[in-house]
């Protein structure tokens, strides 16, 4: 991926910091050693006093390292448009504050700008395997996920990002509106503009997932909100005659595949998607009702880690480490 002058075109890393980052330290100090990244923006929104601790700790450590702070929180969708407006790259890379990147993951997206048909590089997200019923199921939604967008990208019509690690070409992308599906919007308007969107599943990154339930049924109830939110903008701003194909539903035949293809690979999850079906139309019936005007919270068991689990994917020398 080379510059107009013969020059690697400059990437920009943005993360979003909320409340207590368990990850954060982490984080920052995978990115230390990228040489591929040339800056790193941290906005940091209603961040608790040892998460804006680590943030300083890296700014004086690492030159590449900005900072910005917001006492309230402000959103995601307002943080990728804070940093879409100050970052210098061509290639921006959107990291969660709750993921590790692992081994050459971040090289591998940036890589596959060197095809200038492409728009957005989606990577894979691993959960990090926390104990309970909870988090299995919380796991088989993220395989179905990664399943959606590997079965997407076989057919050239990948759009969404997810939520955990992607990159984007700045000047295909636009302000985000408020509450929206973020990742969403980004992929459809990225296609919209006559690029591809693309999954990189050799570039992976693990997360802190959900270990209960009820936190399980209130993230799907946001998931559901904040896409009812972007259907009701893209048919409010009539942007599906852009590109009809690009903002259309995957029909329901191809979203049974995805669920079996899930099921074949791993016969013994069955009652897993049975529990995860129940979550997934409480979650739906919830944010119908009471989450179609209101803002979000963080859910708490995406902050928590256990230190067995912290050293499992933070120790270079661990199989698990170079590989899922």
């Amino acid at each position: 991926m080379e510059g107009g002058n013969g020059q690697r075109s400059p990437v920009s890393v943005g993360i979003g910091v909320t409340g207590y980052e368990p990850l954060l330290d982490y984080l920052l100090r995978k990115l230390h050693k990228e040489s591929v990244v040339d800056e790193i923006i941290l906005v940091a929104n209603a961040a608790s006093l040892p998460t804006l601790k680590i943030c300083k700790k890296w700014q004086r450590l690492d030159q590449r390292v900005k900072l910005i702070e917001y006492e309230n929180r402000i959103g995601i969708n307002r943080v990728i448009n804070e940093i879409l407006r100050i970052a210098r790259g061509k290639i921006i890379v959107i990291i969660d504050a709750d993921a590790i990147p692992v081994g050459d993951s971040i090289k591998r997206l940036i890589e596959r700008f060197k095809d200038g048909k492409i728009g957005a590089v989606s990577a894979r997200q691993v959960p990090i395997k926390k104990p309970g019923i909870a988090a299995a199921v919380d796991r088989f939604t993220w395989q179905v996920l990664e399943n959606y967008k590997l079965f997407m990208n076989e057919r050239n019509e990948a759009v969404h990002l997810g939520a955990v690690m992607y990159a984007f070409r700045k000047s295909a992308v636009e302000d985000i509106p408020d509450s929206v599906a973020e990742e969403e919007y980004l992929g459809a308007v990225i296609l919209s503009r006559g690029f591809k969107v693309v999954y990189e599943d050799k570039s992976f990154a693990y997360f802190n997932n959900i270990d209960n339930v009820v936190d399980l049924l209130l993230q799907r109830a946001r998931i559901w909100s904040r896409h009812f939110k972007l259907n009701n903008y893209v048919k409010s701003r009539k942007l599906y005659l852009r590109n009809p194909k690009k903002f259309a539903e995957l029909a329901p035949w191809n979203q049974f595949k995805i669920i079996i293809r899930c099921l074949r690979a791993k016969p013994r999850t069955f009652g897993l998607f049975i529990i995860a079906l129940v979550i997934e139309i409480f979650s739906l019936i919830y944010a119908s009702i009471f989450l179609r005007h209101k803002d979000w919270v963080v859910i708490l068991s995406s902050k928590k880690i256990r230190r067995k689990d912290l050293n499992m994917i933070t120790n270079p020398n661990n199989n698990a480490y170079r590989g899922v």
